[in-house]
């Protein structure tokens, strides 16, 4: 389990025990957004924590695959720099 999962469940006073289990059955954001409502309620039991954590996760995994995309358009812009390059220095030779 993330410390980012672990603080935010922390500032919503989510005990130790809590923490620990999920820490245990090794929890993470995937399995939280990937796991029904009832599974999660084993761990956390009020509604309020459930769906906070839910969103939480949610909300990093796109700002995660923002970050991604952008990264990945990055690297296809200089690799198409670089493959023009390669081409005029084919051509000159």
């Amino acid at each position: 389990m993330s410390n980012k999962i672990i603080s935010f469940l922390r500032s919503r006073e989510v005990p130790e025990s809590v923490l620990d289990k999920l820490r245990e059955d090794k929890v993470d954001e995937e399995t939280v957004l990937g796991i029904d409502d009832p599974t999660l309620a084993k761990y956390i039991e009020k509604l309020g924590d459930r769906v906070a954590l839910r969103n939480f996760c949610a909300s990093s995994q796109q700002s995660f695959k923002k970050k991604s995309t952008r990264r990945t358009q990055l690297f296809e812009i200089l690799k198409s720099k670089l493959d023009r390059t390669d081409n005029r220095t084919d051509r000159v030779s």
